[in-house]
């Protein structure tokens, strides 16, 4: 259920216009206020739950990185982390939602992003080319290659 600030107001003016002239009325519009609210909650509590996903292959774990000399770095903006839980970019983390296609080295795949306070959904395609991580940005028409960082999990 989703529900927003605007339908709170509007469900509150309801309330106010409408004449409410017996206990019974009253006591059915403040069941159906309390409801309301309930909903309001559940959802919001539903939203900040983690988000469960489709497990990621083993050939794609561990951390890649832009070059062997930024895997050495503390920090790196270029830097992905892939576990069986998903995938960490610098400020986001995905989840796969949807697999398209898979093959031994290569996952073509839609994934449920989260980030900034924000959630949104990409199609990507990840694959293993002479032990690098191509990781295509289909939406953006753009790809980016890692080298898998020794040592790091």
């Amino acid at each position: 259920v989703e529900v927003d600030a605007r339908d709170i107001g509007s469900f509150i003016k309801h309330m106010h216009v409408r004449h409410l002239t017996t206990p019974v009325m009253f006591r059915a519009e403040l069941m159906r206020f309390f409801c309301f609210i309930f909903l309001v909650f559940a959802s919001c509590n539903s939203q900040s739950q983690e988000i469960q996903g489709i497990d990621f292959p083993s050939q794609f774990h561990g951390v890649w990185d832009y070059s062997l000399e930024q895997c050495d770095k503390q920090l790196s903006t270029a830097r992905v982390t892939i576990n069986s839980k998903g995938i960490e970019y610098w400020e986001s983390f995905g989840v796969i939602s949807k697999v398209i296609s898979q093959t031994k080295n290569s996952l073509y795949v839609i994934l449920s992003m989260s980030g900034e306070e924000e959630n949104w959904l990409v199609e990507s395609e990840f694959r293993i080319e002479k032990e690098k991580l191509v990781d295509l940005f289909i939406d953006e028409s753009s790809s980016f290659t890692r080298v898998r960082c020794k040592g790091k999990t």
